[in-house]
């Protein structure tokens, strides 16, 4: 008897295993495989053409858009089969019901009826001047209020010395850092094509050109940039192709590494607060 009660937990001990093996593995699998994207766009003629595509776990999971002169085009498919958009079956043919006839009320009743409606109307503009009354004196009561001004000044002392302080600085610097390294996961690895353009003024042509170079380290000398300083039209044109890969793991990690600050968690309980206790937003 002993003998088949440890077979059993035995057995039970395997499959437990068994199960907790394949969940780390699907947790792994879900967590490590990244997402794969690419796409392309481009702009010739004023017209506005392109495509993006995601697919995941080996294109099981897949998703495309498509912008063209045609409009916008989405499709989400699991497995091959496409689940989005659903083809819409015809809708079945419905025999009109005869709606009945409604007796017309005789010209007393309605006299009547107008004669009752009128008695039951309210006396809007009464009510009117009694709503603006008592507006008048809330407002007059919150101007004459001493402690209504003192209020909203300890308010704003609060935020100044909130915002102001060492721990927030030292927040919005960690949350800044993640910030950075999150982007620079998402961004695109690989970038190629050609953008031409060119502002009226000068000065957004050349500022835009400053915001263009940020993307230098993805795209190296695989992505030519032309500004035209000397245009008296607005110049938007060029061709761009882009792939990359986001990593689920990687924003879980990032989520948890903020949550899980003791800092960013005391600010924020501050933010909530919003001054409601002395002496909160101190330095």
């Amino acid at each position: 008897m002993l003998g088949i009660l440890l077979t059993i937990l035995k057995i039970i001990g395997i499959i437990l295993l068994v199960l907790i093996g394949l969940i780390l593995l699907a947790a792994a699998v879900i967590l490590l495989v990244p997402i794969r994207y690419h796409g392309e766009g481009a702009r010739e003629e004023k017209i506005l053409s392109g495509n993006v595509k995601l697919t995941w776990l080996l294109h099981m999971i897949s998703a495309s858009a498509s912008l063209s002169e045609e409009g916008t085009k989405i499709r989400v498919c699991l497995f091959g089969k496409t689940i989005y958009p659903k083809t819409k079956k015809p809708p079945k043919k419905s025999k009109a019901k005869k709606m009945p006839k409604q007796e017309v009320p005789k010209k007393s009743e309605k006299k009547q009826q107008s004669q009752k409606e009128k008695s039951a109307r309210p006396d809007v503009k009464s009510k009117f001047e009694a709503i603006k009354q008592k507006l008048l004196a809330v407002k007059d009561k919150f101007i004459d209020s001493k402690a209504g001004i003192q209020k909203v000044k300890n308010k704003i002392d609060y935020w100044k010395n909130l915002l102001t302080s060492d721990p927030v600085k030292e927040a919005m610097g960690f949350l800044w850092k993640k910030t950075k390294g999150l982007l620079h996961h998402i961004l695109p690895r690989r970038m190629t094509g050609r953008i031409h353009f060119g502002f009226e003024d000068p000065s957004k042509t050349g500022k835009t050109l400053a915001y263009f170079s940020m993307l230098y380290p993805f795209t190296k000398e695989n992505l030519v940039i032309e500004p035209e300083f000397e245009t008296e039209e607005l110049i938007l044109e060029g061709d761009i192709a882009f792939r990359g890969r986001i990593r689920l793991g990687y924003l879980v990690y990032v989520a948890l590494s903020v949550v899980l600050n003791k800092n960013i968690r005391r600010q924020y309980k501050r933010l909530r607060q919003g001054g409601n206790k002395d002496g909160e937003g101190r330095n």
